[in-house]
């Protein structure tokens, strides 16, 4: 059952009724590896929109020790002990980012990957926009904003929604292939987006 307040630090001492050594038995966000990682989501909200105003959105974040949210991220699955080590961080971050909706990095991306391949679909962003801006951290939002209208204007060619989640897996594909080095000309997006649709398709 998930908490029906942020993370449950309104009251540390005693919360419903339990003392701060069951508090912590029960629950991860007293736990140095459940603050580091809510460090790194404080840096990451902030470089993507200059606040912290998201935390607000954790109320619904399922903290208690033993639920599955966190297996494998910052508990062990195996024996049910807290982890401790930088990888743990930031897959417990990269969760805590899932549940605000903001996009996360290139290298975070690929680390969620890694360790739990069956969740691209949670990692992938809201928007294409938001997907280019996360896969393109150095280029300008004019550069970015020129990229997306070209990615914009194949969906509407196809008769497609640029944010679906097939047009959307589609673009996380072909950027893929990209390796880092965006196509800049409507051309090759539309060929590079064909490919991968059509073979969807068939």
């Amino acid at each position: 059952m998930a908490c029906n307040r942020p993370l449950l630090w309104q009251s540390f001492r005693s919360w419903n009724g339990n003392s701060a050594e069951d508090f912590r038995a029960e629950y991860i966000s007293s736990h140095g590896i459940f603050l580091n990682a809510i460090a790194l989501t404080g840096h990451c909200l902030i470089s993507k929109y200059g606040n912290l105003d998201k935390i607000a959105e954790l109320s619904s974040l399922d903290i208690k020790r033993y639920s599955p949210t966190f297996e494998g991220r910052c508990i062990d699955k195996a024996t049910g002990n807290m982890k401790t080590d930088a990888t743990a961080i930031k897959l417990t971050a990269i969760r805590i980012l899932q549940e605000v909706s903001c996009p996360i990095t290139p290298e975070l991306r690929a680390l969620e990957k890694q360790h739990f391949p069956a969740n691209g679909e949670q990692t992938r962003c809201a928007t294409t926009l938001e997907l280019l801006t996360s896969e393109y951290p150095d280029m300008s939002k004019e550069e970015i904003e020129d990229i997306h209208e070209k990615f914009a204007k194949v969906a509407q060619e196809r008769g497609e929604s640029e944010n679906s989640n097939e047009f959307m897996a589609a673009v996380i594909i072909v950027l893929n292939k990209w390796n880092g080095k965006p196509h800049m000309n409507v051309r090759s997006v539309r060929g590079s987006l064909t490919d991968v649709l059509d073979v969807k398709a068939d």
